[in-house]
């Protein structure tokens, strides 16, 4: 097992961006297509939440879709460069998550200062990265 300290520093170091599905049509506002096409409506945005009311009396296994995290890949003169690592759940694949949170990966990382990406541990036999 990994030393949980390490971890924290190591993944905790980069932007953290956590995907929590939200129940009701406050999801689709303004959307009139119905799963599983809601993702091509979903535009990445900011938004103030109570985490308390997007939970909803859910438990955080069924709210958390998924998460990434973006850094640099590279330290010094290249740290425009930046590396991600997508998460989502087993619960949750197959419904189109994993692509709301590229695409809000595509959005956020250039805001963040990034020119580039590099995806370091993309494996063929993991399916779902290399669509």
């Amino acid at each position: 097992m990994r030393d949980p300290d390490a971890f924290r520093a190591y993944f905790f170091a980069a932007d953290v961006v956590v995907g929590l599905r939200v129940v009701g049509s406050a999801a689709l506002e303004g959307c009139a297509v119905s799963e599983p096409e809601w993702e091509r409506c979903v535009v990445p945005r900011e938004v103030e939440v109570d985490l308390e009311g997007v939970r909803a009396g859910r438990s955080w296994d069924e709210c958390v879709v998924g998460f990434y995290y973006v850094k640099p890949n590279y330290p010094g003169r290249s740290s425009h460069i930046c590396n991600a690592g997508f998460v989502v759940p087993p619960t949750h694949r197959n419904g189109g998550y994993g692509r709301v949170l590229a695409r809000s990966y595509l959005y956020y990382a250039p805001r963040l200062g990034y020119e580039a990406s590099v995806f370091n541990l993309v494996y063929v036999n993991n399916v779902a990265s290399v669509r």
